[in-house]
């Protein structure tokens, strides 16, 4: 009787460790995964940012020069791209660019 008990505690024991050993490892993939996948997006909105950036620069460069039709669509562009990469900082400074834009087109009629 001894010996089945010590059989059955062991066999317990293997299947504990060799349970936990699985849960270890399916937990260190998922968070490598989780962590590629967001060190990706993270990329991808660096580069959103920087491209609205440009445009954002490019548009200012535009409505120091009075040519507000490219200043517009240069901001609109910008806008999107701050849209996509969750900016709404700089969302809210090219909303208020463009009512400057409008502002000034209306009121030089």
């Amino acid at each position: 009787m001894l010996q089945n008990l010590l059989n059955d505690k062991k066999k317990l024991t293997y299947a504990i460790v060799a349970a936990v050993l699985i849960i270890a490892v399916v937990a260190t993939g998922t968070y490598f995964i989780v962590k590629h996948l967001n060190g990706d997006k993270s990329q991808t909105t660096s580069q959103l940012k920087a491209d609205a950036d440009t445009l954002m620069d490019q548009a200012m460069e535009a409505k120091r020069g009075k040519d507000y039709s490219k200043a517009t669509a240069l901001l609109q562009q910008a806008r999107e791209k701050y849209v996509a990469a969750g900016d709404t900082m700089n969302i809210t400074d090219v909303d208020g660019q463009l009512a400057l834009i409008k502002f000034k087109t209306e009121n030089a009629k």
